[in-house]
């Protein structure tokens, strides 16, 4: 769909939490101003950034009116985008992370993707960024396919899928709307993929396009590297709440988070927090009904807590 083509359609409100970037904010906000696509705002949440983030938020937005500055006490990324949300106006959303970056036809090729297959979700490719070195993610060569709500989300957990994550979609506002999806407050990990899949199980069709429009960065000092955040076991809450959705959805993703479920939870025996007994059956318990595939080393770890539960805390202890 050409650039001419899609100039009769609305507003597109682009997303960005922000927090202690300031070495990957500009080019970020540089490419999204160099899109063809014209009829877009972006909103930058500042979400307590202590170092020069929210200067050089402040910066940019004045050189160019469709960018947009919300500076916040430090809450989260999950509490960040919702208020990204709730300041939108556009007919679409697209969530960008700010220390990644985008091709020129970013917000063309996603919204295409909506409008000329008529779906609920647009879905496209992404290069992987590590160090400077660019490597597509996919080797597809099919430009574009649509798919079923339930095809799509049992392409949520394949690495060779578009995956769970937020920054590679668009989404339509009234779906989000009608049906109050939003982000769980707290929840650092795994909160895209929630949100995806309450999006797919509220959808139709998706469409997804194998061109590669966006940069994700792989750096050190990210969320997903950071160990302090995993620490807080906040994707248990997300798995816990993934588990619940797809229970009418029998297929591959419903596996996939059977087992990752599990497994995350025979790891949490032991840890802070998880030492008392009834704490212990309690997760024991869980673990049972899930039913799920265990690792070797999970299945000793539960089979020891199952059955020396003293011991094992005293160790842990």
């Amino acid at each position: 769909m050409s650039i001419e083509e899609l100039k009769s359609e609305g507003l597109v409100s682009i997303i960005i939490p922000a927090y202690n970037i300031e070495n990957y904010i500009l080019k970020c906000l540089q490419s999204l101003m160099k899109q063809t696509y014209r009829n877009f705002e972006v909103i930058v949440i500042d979400d307590g950034s202590k170092d020069a983030t929210g200067t050089l938020c402040d910066q940019f937005a004045k050189k160019d009116k469709r960018f947009r500055v919300i500076h916040k006490e430090n809450t989260g990324v999950s509490d960040t985008r919702n208020i990204g949300m709730d300041e939108a106006n556009g007919e679409y959303f697209i969530f960008v992370d700010g220390d990644d970056y985008v091709t020129k036809d970013y917000i063309s090729t996603l919204l295409s993707g909506l409008i000329q297959n008529k779906a609920d979700l647009s879905c496209a490719d992404y290069y992987i960024d590590a160090g400077g070195t660019l490597e597509k993610h996919s080797d597809e060569t099919e430009i574009t396919i649509s798919l079923s709500s339930l095809d799509a989300i049992n392409l949520l957990g394949e690495e060779s899928g578009f995956g769970g994550y937020l920054w590679n979609k668009a989404f339509r506002r009234e779906v989000i709307v009608k049906h109050h999806i939003c982000f769980e407050k707290g929840i650092k990990i795994w909160e895209d993929m929630l949100f995806c899949l309450k999006y797919l199980t509220c959808s139709n069709s998706v469409s997804y396009i194998h061109n590669p429009i966006y940069y994700y960065v792989q750096r050190e000092n990210s969320a997903m590297n950071d160990s302090s955040v995993w620490k807080e076991y906040t994707h248990l809450k997300a798995l816990e709440e993934m588990w619940l959705l797809i229970q009418p959805f029998d297929g591959e993703f419903k596996e996939y988070i059977r087992n990752f479920y599990a497994n995350d939870l025979v790891g949490l025996l032991g840890k802070e927090g998880v030492r008392k007994k009834s704490e212990i059956k309690e997760i024991l318990y869980k673990i049972h009904g899930l039913n799920g595939e265990l690792s070797y080393k999970h299945r000793m770890k539960m089979f020891l807590f199952q059955y020396f539960s003293w011991i094992m805390i005293k160790m842990y202890s």
